[in-house]
């Protein structure tokens, strides 16, 4: 009976190494992996990576076993990031659990939420068309009502030019259809209304049109870089960076993926409690910057920035700010500094920079933002480079002169102390090894004596 047991056990890990597809969650591996990437050709599959002592994992695990036997147009897995770092490193997982669903060999990660209900709708908008084909203009209002921000293919589909370009756009469709809606049309009142020049030029355009921009105002695609070096990701990340409306409403669930939009993110941080005209007059403002029809930026400034307004008082059911700690790193009291005006520029892990002036009005948040664009308002730090930088302006409000020195980098001016304590520690050392050799021939003076 022993030996039964133990070979039970042997086999049940030998079978966890090297996964099992046959189970309602499938366990993958860094073996197997690649198999399930095969049948992702014909079905949908939503990828778990966790670890084992990861507390949100063991939270999570009731309801994804749930949902593996109730949501039948979607294959669930999970992959123990911490054994197979192979799949796990390929896929980016920082966190866990980190959540991607795959159709085609092509992942997006997982955001919607974590229950039967937020699958079972993932699995019900990819089971439907990427892309919807628009007859006449009745159907291009109809479809402006389902997004604040929609895409639109317009034109011929063939010729050279075209029909690269709708192929790209419907690759591009089914890689974002869980988030973003897009359209085809071929009408011609509705292509006119869109003013395309590259429609003219070649017979086909690729459009953002912007519900806060009045659609008047669409945003177009340069069907140029869907040529030479990079052609396959223009689309996908022109989409990613252009994805938000003119103006966004940040929280604690969205500022996450706005500032990671490869472009500075201009936030006006309000407290709707102390004037509940804030986020309104404050996406006014904003509005009024961000439009080209009505902003003093020059394009080539405008085109740098995202917008959005922030809720300065969130907090979460307990009363708890959620966001208080998170500004206070970035020199904002939430109890008396709002409104305020923050530039985010945190893409790049690696080179987190942010602008704050202590702005309050819109006048003085587009004077900002022109200073960012030619260079005139230095960046701010945080970590060690960000010590180092109020550092810096600490020494700049006490000896104006030093202002003359900004061109050089933020540790430059720490260098002379540093030398400074350096030369103090080693003179020390060397003081006190000479005192030492005084007493020893003292020592041996009094011994010949």
């Amino acid at each position: 009976m022993a030996y039964l047991a133990l070979c039970l056990v042997l086999f049940t890990a030998v079978a966890a190494d090297e996964g099992d597809l046959s189970s309602p969650v499938a366990v993958l591996t860094d073996g197997n992996f690649e198999e399930a990437l095969i049948d992702t050709e014909k079905r949908v599959w939503m990828v778990e990576f966790y670890a084992p002592w990861c507390a949100h994992c063991k939270a999570l695990a009731p309801k994804y076993e749930e949902a593996a036997v109730k949501v039948k147009a979607m294959r669930f897995a999970k992959v123990d990031a911490t054994a197979h770092k192979v799949q796990a490193t390929k896929y980016g997982v920082t966190g866990y659990p980190s959540l991607f669903w795959i159709r085609d060999r092509a992942q997006r990660k997982y955001r919607g939420g974590h229950s039967v209900e937020g699958f079972a709708q993932l699995a019900k908008r990819l089971a439907e068309p990427a892309v919807e084909q628009l007859a006449d203009g009745t159907a291009y209002e109809a479809f402006l009502q389902k997004d604040t921000v929609v895409w639109v293919f317009g034109g011929d589909t063939n010729g050279a030019v075209c029909a690269g370009a709708a192929k790209a756009y419907r690759a591009a469709a089914a890689q974002y259809q869980d988030e973003l809606v897009f359209a085809e049309t071929t009408d011609a009142g509705v292509l006119a209304g869109f003013k395309a020049p590259s429609l003219t030029k070649s017979g086909c355009f690729i459009a953002k049109a912007d519900k806060a921009a009045g659609y008047e105002h669409p945003k177009f695609f340069k069907l140029s870089e869907l040529e030479g070096e990079g052609a396959a990701d223009a689309l996908p990340k022109w989409l990613e960076q252009n994805k938000f409306p003119l103006v966004v409403e940040l929280n604690s669930k969205t500022f996450w993926s706005v500032s990671h939009a490869n472009r500075k993110l201009v936030a006006a941080i309000v407290d709707p409690g102390a004037n509940p005209k804030a986020s309104v007059e404050w996406t006014k403002d904003l509005h009024r910057l961000a439009l080209p029809s009505s902003s003093k930026l020059p394009k080539a400034v405008r085109e740098q920035f995202l917008f959005g307004v922030m809720d300065g008082a969130e907090k979460d059911e307990k009363g708890k700010s959620l966001v208080q700690e998170f500004l206070s790193g970035y020199g904002v009291n939430i109890q008396a500094d709002l409104p305020r005006v923050v530039v985010f520029d945190i893409s790049d892990r690696n080179n987190e920079r942010y602008y704050e002036e202590a702005v309050g009005d819109a006048a003085a948040a587009e004077a900002l933002l022109l200073g960012i664009g030619d260079g005139t308002v230095s960046p701010r730090y945080q970590g060690m480079l960000g010590n180092l930088d109020k550092a810096w302006r600490w020494a700049k409000r006490v000896a104006p002169f030093l202002k003359a020195l900004d061109f050089l980098p933020r540790f430059a001016f720490v260098a002379p102390f540093a030398l400074l304590l350096l030369y103090g520690f080693l003179n020390m050392l060397c003081g006190d090894d000479e005192e030492e050799d005084d007493d020893d021939e003292s020592d041996d003076a009094k011994k010949q004596d």
